[in-house]
């Protein structure tokens, strides 16, 4: 047994595999696979639709998330959650298991923070859990929680399930967190995760679309009838919001009169903040009559227009996979999140000052706001262009 299998969490699954009718592109090609489903104990099946005008696009769309979910699999994934065990009432150091002490922790988190981050504690301690527990660790206490053992973990994550840069920082930070609330509470010395530092990161990972890519999405978009979708990524434009937790958790009660209210509870900062409403967008309100819904709706709902429920997690994720396929934008790293970046390099092309910008990407000074413009090329010196000597 490797050192991979010896560490990592063994779930049964089946690989992936293609359905393609040889070769027919009148029919809907897709692969199907099995994965581990943790509440029924038992493998369920996966279907995954495969788009492409051609064949030889539908074979490069289908081997490439083949690759991917077979990685994850191989990695370890499930779907499905198993209870929580419940969280111990008060600590001791030389007593509590390490587990337990991080359930803790995420017991004085949880009134604070927004779901989506108590998700990622959730899944932090059942990956740093199952980590122990490979290792035959489980003796371990919490005063055991030292440099050595979280730079062992850290050195697990990058090596044998060789995780990306950003996914290793989000362990970071989500592992020390939980340790500072120990330490605040004189469980811990001190946050054993200090001695960790985090790893250099690409700052622009979303690829911004093209003014004529903008108008061959729309036009797709109006074609399909998905005016829900068209509403989406107008939002992420003209908001330069963050598609989850920022833009699909909107209720109409946070349309103003001329701006948006961003939560604390969704902002990425926690502060409640609000952005102004472009015309194009107030014009899209006005169209689709947003207003006129109960306050308490999501602008998004469940059922493609404004309701009750908020639309599922993965809904814009995956009908822009399916768009950008049809459209043949599968090279670089196109993404909902790419709408937002598009847009501030529309407002700086514009001419727009970068003040302006600041305040409506609600950067927190102007220097995050210069990092962020650079990340994405926009450097204007016309003098230094013209006057540079040849040499």
């Amino acid at each position: 047994m490797n050192q991979a299998e010896a560490t990592t969490p063994r779930y049964d699954y089946t690989a992936p595999r293609l359905v393609d009718y040889d070769g027919d592109l009148s029919k809907e090609w897709f692969f199907i696979y099995y994965i581990w489903h943790l509440e029924k104990g038992e493998k369920v099946r996966k279907r995954v639709s495969v788009s492409g005008a051609t064949a030889a696009l539908r074979y490069t769309n289908a081997k490439r998330d083949m690759k991917e979910i077979e990685r994850l699999l191989r990695a370890g994934a499930t779907v499905g959650k198993v209870k929580v065990p419940k969280a111990p009432a008060k600590l001791d150091a030389t007593l509590t298991s390490i587990p337990e002490g991080i359930l803790f922790a995420m017991s004085k988190k949880k009134t604070r923070i927004r779901g989506t981050t108590m998700e990622n504690y959730d899944s932090f301690h059942r990956i740093f859990s199952a980590w122990l527990e490979n290792r035959e660790y489980t003796h371990l206490k919490l005063k055991d929680l030292n440099a050595d053992l979280v730079f062992e973990f850290f050195d697990y994550l990058k090596e044998v399930r060789q995780i990306a840069n950003k996914t290793y920082n989000n362990y970071h930070t989500n592992f020390s967190a939980l340790m500072t609330v120990l330490v605040k509470r004189n469980v811990l010395p001190e946050n054993p995760c200090d001695c960790i530092e985090k790893l250099k990161v690409s700052s622009s990972g979303h690829t911004p679309y093209s003014g004529v890519q903008m108008k061959t999405i729309k036009q797709e978009l109006l074609s399909q009838g998905d005016h829900q979708m068209l509403l989406f990524i107008s939002f992420c434009y003209y908001t330069a919001g963050r598609p989850h937790t920022e833009i699909t958790t909107l209720r109409v009660s946070h349309l103003w009169e001329k701006t948006i209210l961003i939560t604390g509870d969704n902002a990425k900062n926690h502060k409640a903040e609000h952005v102004i409403i472009p015309a194009p967008l107030e014009e899209l309100l006005q169209q689709y009559k947003i207003r006129e819904n109960p306050p308490s709706w999501f602008i998004f709902g469940k059922d493609g227009k404004p309701g009750p429920e908020r639309v599922g997690q993965n809904l814009f994720y995956k009908k822009q996979r399916r768009l950008l396929n049809k459209l043949g934008l599968t090279y670089g790293a196109y993404d909902v999140y790419g709408f937002k970046h598009t847009a501030v390099i529309d407002l700086y092309n514009a001419g727009v000052d970068i003040k302006d910008i600041q305040r409506h990407c609600r950067h927190s000074s102007i220097t995050q706001t210069d990092k962020y413009l650079r990340d994405l090329g926009l450097i204007k010196n016309d003098e230094l262009a013209a006057k540079y000597p040849r040499f």
